[in-house]
């Protein structure tokens, strides 16, 4: 069996935003992953990577027992990575943060018109910073913001205070900015999470090549952009994760992609590649 490059495990589906780019709002929500279904997810994966994002829509920060999901995968050496709005940073342990291997904090969502953030909110991401750099941690923070964003006052905000507390520069032309050791500023491009009207069969995809996504109920979905498990390959509550890849379904989409062909409906309409191109 393969390795993975990433496995994303959505350890919880609540995000307590409502983006206007986002499906979350919309979605019919699970809650937190039950720690059974996870402690099974990790002990099947082990052998399949070394690397996990406990994401894919929810927001694992709004999850109140994260220690104990991150301490699990500790145990196990898995390298992690967070992806979150930081809307509720100041709710956990610095210093466990520090223990992942990368957080990716999303700044589309504090820009966004249906924002509701505390007026702290950039302020204790600089403290987490400073707290990062105080303790000497390897870990890598992350700041993601959508390029068309930053002509907006409170991005402007966003600039001078980060200027101010790294004593740098921020150059639009760039598409990564270095703000400090392990810390940078992303621009990326605009995806819009919807269903395309246009159809295209012939693309390829890592899709169960490189990665592969648990969603909070236990549902196997492809990839990350399955958010709302469109393409359910069954269930790690009741099956196991290699009768899941070997089904099928599964097989039908790997080879499809080898193939530069897709296979389900969702991958026909997907346009996230287009992004990264």
């Amino acid at each position: 069996m393969g390795k993975f490059q990433k496995v994303y495990i959505e350890i919880g589906d609540i995000c307590g935003c409502e983006c206007s780019f986002c499906p979350s709002p919309n979605m019919a929500k699970f809650g937190a992953m039950d720690l059974e279904v996870y402690k099974s997810i990790l002990a099947q994966i082990k052998d399949k990577t070394k690397a996990i994002c406990l994401h894919l829509l929810g927001d694992p920060l709004a999850n109140a027992n994260l220690n104990l999901y991150l301490n699990l995968a500790l145990d196990s050496n898995f390298n992690i990575d967070l992806v979150t709005t930081g809307k509720y940073l100041t709710k956990h342990d610095f210093n466990m943060l520090c223990k992942v291997h990368q957080i990716s904090f999303s700044l589309s969502a504090f820009l966004d018109q249906n924002a509701k953030f505390k007026d702290d909110y950039i302020d204790n991401l600089l403290e987490f910073c400073k707290f990062k750099s105080a303790i000497n941690s390897e870990i890598f923070i992350n700041f993601r913001v959508q390029k068309h964003m930053v002509n907006l006052d409170k991005f402007h905000l966003i600039k001078s205070k980060f200027e101010q507390f790294f004593g740098v520069k921020i150059d639009y032309q760039n598409s990564r900015v270095r703000l400090g050791y392990k810390i940078f500023l992303n621009f990326k491009e605009y995806f819009e999470w919807r269903e395309p009207k246009g159809q295209n069969i012939q693309k390829y995809c890592h899709g169960l090549s490189s990665h592969i996504g648990f969603k909070s109920s236990g549902i196997v979905v492809p990839c990350c952009i399955d958010a709302n498990a469109d393409i359910n390959l069954g269930d790690i509550k009741t099956q196991s994760l290699n009768e899941i890849l070997t089904s099928s379904k599964a097989r039908n989409i790997i080879e499809g992609f080898k193939n530069g062909k897709a296979v389900e409906m969702l991958c026909k309409r997907c346009e996230y590649r287009a992004v990264l191109e």
